[in-house]
């Protein structure tokens, strides 16, 4: 993504972000600019001024340049000796766009006391200077940016219009290239710009295209342009699936450290079947999803439960969702029992982003019913399973007062099974 002074906006994966950002800015809402370092935030939040018909001042604040206290002087003003140093009233930036629009770059950055401050503006309140004893009104539209949505108060990212941007698409190296430089680059150039990581997204790749010039010269350039990719970037898709990501898989990721990073896939439905085997398992391993939500510690024993087990598939059906669980059989779960659940939702996540299955997770993610129960990564595998085992003998209890049936029913006697559970002395 890359803009020219009339802030146009290159690169398929940008143009349906393009639109909806002009959406926003001609009805004033108030937006929160979300996505991955150098993906453009600023740049679409200049756009967002741009469009925006305000009178005001239009102005940018990045929050991490300032210390806290000289941030809530800078932005809300100060009396007169409100502090050491204070000789005189400071009206603030946010006084000087009375009518017009501020925006908090990194708003992250900003202790959560500032953005209870910060809140109350977008709120349609007043604001307080340092040293003041009432609120003081002011008409001010608030828009911010993050790349870090934790970092944000729940309550201030509810009074938000959350607006994704994509992180770099590889297939957009070309355009974005020659945008930078002027000029279409030869293949092999390309081939080379394509076949790096881009962690820090467009401005990374901005700083490769000027270095290659630098060091390379004109032998970089071609006479026509290198295409790579003729489909359309899917925005609702992106935006959908960085909601189920950012709801369920970023909390797991920060917990345990583990440094992995969105990716989008152009879909497939060839890669389908794999992908649902990699999401819901199958008989030789677990699955992604079964990891993070079926797996938990209290299933619900108020509602009718069905469980349905298949020999060779070992399906697992609860209120209508088929689930592939490998530990249907309880036998099977103590020959595991050395596994800890952390390791294999890494490798299973990691499959998802090499083989570009990570759609159908985050699309069954979403849709799941059921929330997932990130406290089961702070079990081992054996107390993850001696929960199941727990409430898969209490269940089939209920059920079957015979002990014949509860034995065809489960593959076990109550014996065995209250033997397996003391054993794994679940939690």
């Amino acid at each position: 993504m890359a803009t020219t002074k009339k802030m146009e906006i290159v690169g398929t994966a940008y143009q349906d972000a393009k639109k909806a950002a002009k959406k926003y800015s001609h009805s004033s809402r108030p937006v929160l600019f979300v996505g991955d370092t150098g993906c453009g935030k600023e740049l679409f939040a200049s756009l967002y001024m741009a469009e925006n018909k305000r009178s005001g001042l239009k102005q940018t604040v990045n929050c991490a340049a300032f210390t806290e206290s000289l941030l809530e002087s800078e932005i809300f003003g100060h009396k007169k000796e409100a502090f050491t140093g204070a000789t005189q009233d400071r009206r603030g930036i946010l006084r000087t766009c009375e009518k017009g629009i501020l925006f908090f770059d990194e708003i992250g950055s900003a202790s959560p006391q500032f953005q209870a401050k910060v809140l109350r503006v977008v709120e349609g309140h007043g604001f307080r200077p340092v040293g003041a004893d009432k609120e003081e009104p002011i008409d001010c539209l608030i828009i911010a940016a993050t790349n870090d949505l934790s970092n944000i108060r729940p309550d201030l990212i509810h009074r938000f219009h959350i607006f994704h941007i994509p992180p770099l698409q590889k297939y957009d190296i070309p355009v974005l290239a020659k945008h930078f430089l002027g000029r279409p680059l030869k293949k092999v150039i390309i081939d080379e710009l394509m076949a790096r990581e881009y962690p820090g997204n467009v401005r990374q790749l901005k700083q490769q295209c000027e270095k290659l010039s630098i060091e390379k010269g004109e032998t970089i350039f071609g006479k026509r342009d290198v295409k790579y990719f003729d489909g359309e970037f899917d925005y609702g898709r992106f935006v959908r699936e960085m909601t189920a990501w950012n709801e369920y898989i970023v909390p797991i990721l920060k917990k345990h450290q583990i440094d992995e990073r969105y990716r989008y896939f152009p879909y497939s439905e060839n890669k389908k079947v794999s992908a649902l085997h990699l999401i819901f398992g199958n008989e030789n391993n677990f699955g992604l999803f079964d990891l993070s939500v079926f797996l938990k510690k209290n299933l619900d024993k108020e509602n009718d439960i069905s469980f349905e087990f298949q020999t060779k598939q070992n399906i697992v059906q609860r209120d209508g969702t088929v689930k592939t669980v490998q530990s249907a059989i309880p036998e099977r779960m103590i020959d595991l029992s050395a596994v800890k659940i952390l390791p294999e939702f890494r490798r299973a996540l990691r499959r998802c982003l090499e083989n570009g299955y990570l759609p159908f997770l985050l699309e069954q993610l979403r849709q799941s019913t059921e929330p997932v129960k990130h406290t089961l990564f702070d079990l081992t595998y054996e107390e993850a399973m001696a929960h199941f085992i727990k409430d898969y003998y209490a269940y089939n209890s209920r059920r079957y007062d015979d002990l014949s049936q509860f034995k065809k029913a489960t593959g076990h006697t109550k014996r065995y099974l209250r033997q397996k559970i003391e054993r794994l002395k679940p939690s």
